[in-house]
């Protein structure tokens, strides 16, 4: 089925889901803690859907592996990302080099077709993210984080992409891709901090589970649109949620807003609203 209009509709709601529940996640003052009970969220609640639903076809498995092994590195590089820079310099560089790579991956990939317009307008909305985080202080590793986050997000992407159109049921295949996210990261805790990881977790709870339920919600929505429309104006339509988190880093972590950053998000607006009409 594809239905481009309603699949970009399905982008924005994650864009508004995602960026909160990173700034949210940014703001933890144990964000493995947190980002473990949003794995667990997952867990409980994929866990009785794939029980009474079954196993995948075997042709599926190995994107539901692979969706595991990056999406799992991926947390960890943006764990790593958010402890050594700023929210609104982190954000914009992982997310900047998606929404391009997912649409040259989208055509080579996938299948995708685009208008050269579709791309002028993808292309306008990732130099505005990249923008955002011009000028910003960032270290060497800062920016190694930042970029590898981004590396894994396409990653990722591209896996859950290729497994959801070849799956006959989507909602089984977004199943078990969410079992396989939530099973990692928690096991992770228990590894690298064994005595502590009770006590960490029953600190965090609270401010945890708002966000599991919006990172569900946010790639839920996402990954259904990759199944009913091109890549690369989703994943465009969703990565422009970096201008809703110029405004929660300004009120919520109380980072500078400057005019580049505003300029940065006029071209943001101004790529995403030609995207709709390309």
């Amino acid at each position: 089925m594809s239905n481009p209009g309603l699949g970009l509709l399905l982008a924005l709601v994650s864009a508004l889901t995602s960026v909160v529940s990173h700034a949210f996640l940014k703001a933890g003052e144990d964000r493995l803690a947190i980002r473990v009970w949003c794995c667990l969220i997952e867990l409980a609640t994929m866990l009785p859907v794939v029980l009474w639903r079954g196993a995948l076809p075997l042709e599926l498995w190995p994107y539901v592996a692979g969706f595991g092994v990056i999406g799992a590195t991926y947390h960890l590089l943006l764990l790593r990302s958010y402890r050594l820079s700023d929210f609104s310099a982190a954000y914009p560089v992982a997310r900047g080099i998606v929404p391009l790579a997912m649409a040259v991956g989208g055509a080579l990939l996938l299948g995708d077709h685009l208008s050269l317009g579709a791309y002028a307008a993808i292309a306008t909305i990732a130099g505005g993210i990249l923008l955002l985080a011009a000028g910003r202080t960032m270290s060497r590793h800062g920016w190694g984080a930042a970029l590898l986050t981004g590396l894994a997000t396409i990653g990722y992407n591209l896996m859950t992409a290729k497994g959801i159109r070849l799956a006959q049921d989507p909602f089984d295949f977004l199943a078990w891709i969410l079992l396989a996210d939530g099973a990692v990261i928690p096991l992770w805790l228990l590894a690298t901090d064994p005595g502590g990881a009770r006590a960490r977790l029953a600190q965090s709870w609270r401010p945890s589970w708002p966000i599991g339920l919006m990172m569900l919600l946010s790639y839920g929505t996402v990954s259904y649109a990759m199944r009913i429309a091109p890549v690369g104006p989703v994943t465009a339509i969703r990565e422009s949620s970096v201008l809703i988190g110029l405004v929660l880093a300004a009120v919520m972590l109380k980072e500078r807003l400057d005019a580049r950053r505003i300029a940065a998000g006029l071209l943001i607006v101004a790529g995403a609203v030609a995207l709709v009409f390309v």
